[in-house]
């Protein structure tokens, strides 16, 4: 119990830095910013450099028996994500708006995906102790 309430609440602060991370992409995109513009590019490359630093420190995230698989499926949901991320911003230096909404729309989805993950191990902890 102690050990799975620990690692929730890992999860739970590694959420809040992505959290941190969206916003602060969102803050310094400029109002009505253009996909394919070189600064816009940039920061979206910054931004995925976090992303995968995130997703590189819940890999190493000691975590409870109990809690492999939903560990497991964790990863791969922040994998995801920078797959999702790295596609949009080729998708940006190409040119490609619809490669880009589509990709961008992936990623938000499974950024919605991570979170939901989320909650559903909190709930299910929460339901059983």
């Amino acid at each position: 119990m102690v050990a799975e309430n620990a690692f929730l609440g890992k999860v739970y602060n590694l959420l809040d830095e992505y959290n941190a991370a969206i916003n602060h992409v969102n803050v310094y995109h400029k109002q009505e910013w253009i996909f394919n513009d070189p600064e816009e590019i940039a920061l979206e490359v910054t931004f995925l450099v976090k992303l995968q630093e995130l997703s590189s420190k819940l890999k190493k995230f000691s975590y409870p028996q109990s809690y492999a698989g939903n560990r497991n499926n964790l990863i791969k949901i922040s994998e995801e994500i920078c797959i999702y991320k790295e596609a949009q911003i080729g998708y940006m230096r190409n040119n490609n708006y619809n490669g880009n909404i589509d990709s961008h729309n992936k990623f938000t989805d499974a950024v919605d995906s991570l979170f939901d993950y989320y909650n559903y191990m909190n709930d299910a902890y929460n339901s059983k102790y």
